[in-house]
């Protein structure tokens, strides 16, 4: 008998727990009707599936590693119709040490943007848009997975100090781009961002900048320096096409950057001083 309960005890702590999936609806049709509810009930490896409404809330995946979903993350109607919004703090907050293993895709994010804190969640498939301080923010270190978002109409930057790679992402309307990035930033459309200081598309990004479409981007001060598309950015800058940005002085295209080569630069204008400033250049086509 002591020897039946031993194995017993050995296969309840051995054998995994299934993972769970719970469904929110706003209207109490489901398992939860709010979003932090059923974050506080899930556990690592459990999918929450939110159906379209607005959730006023304040989110907190307090170290989760689960899948936080609307019904459909590719199909823009229902990440459109499916809002988290808040008035103060932050809308998403990842600072319990999260890893990729964190997903949050197929939410439009309004209000006050997403805050990751020593934390690298995947943050996919979203629109984040009307946010009255950051879109994607971070601090100490961290370094999210930013992929496949749409970043508009920001009060300060679309993406600010994440560390992660930022790919395939469109970021544009806003004060700044991106701002103080230093993980790999590819593929992404930076586009029509204005800003009264250096670098509207991107400033003080220092990891490998490649294959983007670099638009519109303006530095609207005269004594916010140059950099409309790009300022101080000094790691490698890489196969991007930079056009049609402006600055009021030098460096329209770019200002103060390293390592520039295989680059489209056409189109850049400074009113006053050179379209391109500051730079090192290796054959790039104008």
């Amino acid at each position: 008998m002591r020897k039946l309960i031993v194995i017993w005890t050995c296969l309840l702590f051995t054998i995994p727990c299934e993972a769970d999936t719970f469904i929110v609806d706003p209207n109490g049709f489901e398992d939860f009707n709010n979003i932090q509810d059923a974050i506080n009930y899930s556990w690592h490896g459990d999918t929450v599936i939110v159906r379209p409404g607005t959730y006023n809330e304040n989110i907190y995946f307090n170290g989760r590693a689960i899948t936080l979903t609307s019904e459909n993350p590719n199909d823009p109607n229902v990440v459109d119709s499916t809002i988290i919004t808040a008035n103060s703090g932050y809308s998403v907050t990842f600072d319990f040490g999260e890893n990729s293993d964190s997903v949050l895709a197929g939410f439009t994010i309004t209000g006050r943007g997403i805050y990751c804190y020593a934390s690298s969640p995947t943050i996919k498939n979203n629109i984040i848009r009307d946010c009255d301080n950051y879109g994607i923010s971070g601090g100490q270190g961290a370094a999210p997975i930013i992929s496949d978002n749409s970043i508009s109409n920001i009060f300060s930057a679309g993406i600010f100090n994440c560390h992660g790679p930022i790919n395939n992402n469109i970021v544009s309307g806003n004060r700044r781009g991106i701002s103080e990035c230093d993980g790999s930033i590819t593929y992404n459309k930076i586009a029509n961002n204005a800003y009264g200081g250096a670098g509207a598309g991107l400033y003080d990004c220092d990891g490998t900048i490649a294959n983007n479409i670099i638009l519109g981007n303006e530095v609207t001060s005269g004594s916010g320096g140059g950099g409309g598309g790009l300022s101080n950015c000094n790691g490698n800058i890489i196969n991007n096409i930079i056009s049609g940005n402006k600055a009021v002085t030098g460096g329209g295209g770019l200002s103060d950057c390293t390592n520039v080569f295989n680059n489209t630069i056409v189109g850049n204008i400074a009113n006053t001083g050179a379209a391109l400033s500051g730079c090192d250049f290796i054959s790039n086509t104008s």
